[in-house]
């Protein structure tokens, strides 16, 4: 029978809150130019949707964990943050933006739990102290993400995203305009065509 006193159970401990400080870390640079891009007063309203999802995750993380252990929980709170991160960085509005921090407080929070859990269950295993060490590849997590973050925006790289928004913007405003300029045109010619075989029919 496996037992959570491997060499494996260990390192995926570690990982797993290295990955968590990452994503708290990758997020927080980013708040400032989340208001920035849209302008909105109300941004704290918005971040409190980050703590919503959290907690309510975290509520029920722990119920989950109890009946299916914490693998699965680890799992689906770490993909959630990988795949939810890039999105906070290019929510075109308040109500996307929310919707995203919903969910990237939920993943962040059950990904707390559960990866607490296993490292209390890794740690009593192994009959030694290791949660220290758990929690300081948190921090060497969060020292990860903030220094990629600020190199990604001192280079620049978020300027040149805002950039390409606002060319797309201006892109599918033209192509609106097109849309509309094409809509007069087929009604224009459907109204003369009305009005030829009216004239034709009159005669």
């Amino acid at each position: 029978m496996l037992t959570a006193n491997r060499p494996e159970t260990r390192l995926a401990t570690r990982l797993a809150f290295l990955v968590a400080g990452f994503g708290v870390a990758c997020w927080a640079p980013l708040v400032p130019f989340a208001k920035q891009r849209l302008q909105v007063d109300t941004l704290g309203l918005l971040l409190l949707c980050l703590g919503v999802g959290s907690v309510a995750a975290m509520l029920l993380a722990g119920v989950i964990n109890s009946r299916h252990g914490s693998r699965p929980i680890i799992l689906a709170g770490g993909f959630g943050l990988a795949v939810l991160l890039p999105l906070l960085a290019v929510a075109g509005s308040p109500v996307s933006l929310g919707l995203t921090l919903l969910g990237f407080g939920a993943a962040l929070g059950s990904l707390d739990v559960a990866m607490n859990i296993h490292a209390v269950e890794v740690e009593r295993a192994a009959a030694k102290p290791l949660m220290s060490g758990f929690h300081a590849l948190f921090s060497v997590g969060g020292f990860i993400g903030a220094t990629l973050i600020t190199f990604l925006l001192s280079s620049n790289i978020y300027s040149a995203h805002a950039k390409i928004r606002k060319l797309a913007g201006r892109i599918m405003r033209k192509l609106s305009v097109i849309e509309s300029a094409i809509s007069r045109h087929r009604l224009g010619t459907s109204a003369r065509r009305k009005w030829s075989i009216a004239s034709a029919n009159s005669r």
